[in-house]
């Protein structure tokens, strides 16, 4: 189990061309080295590295991924900086205060295009209520001084606001030189995960799945 963080915000036309171009050399690469002997394989391996790096380069700030074991020892660390906050989980709303039984099917589930249409047109007022109340309660932006906590604990799709972001990253500017290099020296992943919530903090902030 791991944690999949997304840019609220989708790629920008540049953004989103990187990354295709990344994409498409790795995946050369990697048929290259599929099809070729052992001492070619061998040959292609810091090139399919490189390639790689560039990939997750090109996708910087847009995807953050922290393992289970990860995403705890984040958690603590923020926790222990100040960066988040206890807001209660909130309630998500019934499917029986709809007049529903089962759970409708969500177009978001959907690539754009005329599958997701259909399933629009599918939904009755009730269930598209329903789903925006849903949808609502997810995108909860909670009292406190920093991220709520309980936004980085389950795989719902949260959405961490900018506001949350920029009072994290608040504390965290805020916390002692020491504490810093500190976090800095033992978890070398830190710096790219602050990273993460700056670029995101002015682009709508991130969801968590």
């Amino acid at each position: 189990m791991g944690y999949d963080m997304y840019s609220a915000t989708e790629p920008d036309e540049e953004q989103a061309a990187a990354i295709r171009a990344a994409a498409d050399r790795v995946e050369e690469l990697r048929c290259q080295y599929a099809n070729a002997s052992a001492s070619a394989a061998t040959a292609l391996e810091d090139q399919l590295d490189a390639a790689w790096e560039a990939y997750d380069k090109s996708r910087t700030g847009l995807y953050f991924r922290l393992n289970i074991w990860g995403m705890g020892t984040a958690r603590q660390l923020m926790g222990a900086l100040d960066m988040l906050t206890d807001a209660a989980v909130p309630d998500f709303p019934t499917l029986e205060a709809y007049g529903l039984t089962e759970h409708p099917d969500d177009p978001r589930h959907y690539p754009d295009g005329p599958e997701r249409k259909a399933a629009q047109l599918r939904l009755t007022d009730n269930q598209r209520t329903y789903l925006e109340a849903v949808q609502a309660t997810i995108d909860r932006d909670p009292e406190g001084q920093g991220i709520a906590s309980y936004k980085l604990v389950s795989n719902d799709g949260w959405l961490v606001s900018e506001r949350e972001l920029s009072d994290a990253l608040a504390a965290w500017d805020k916390a002692s030189l020491k504490d810093r290099q500190e976090t800095l020296t033992e978890f070398p992943w830190w710096n790219d995960w602050m990273n993460f919530l700056e670029y995101n903090a002015t682009r709508g902030g991130f969801r968590v799945y």
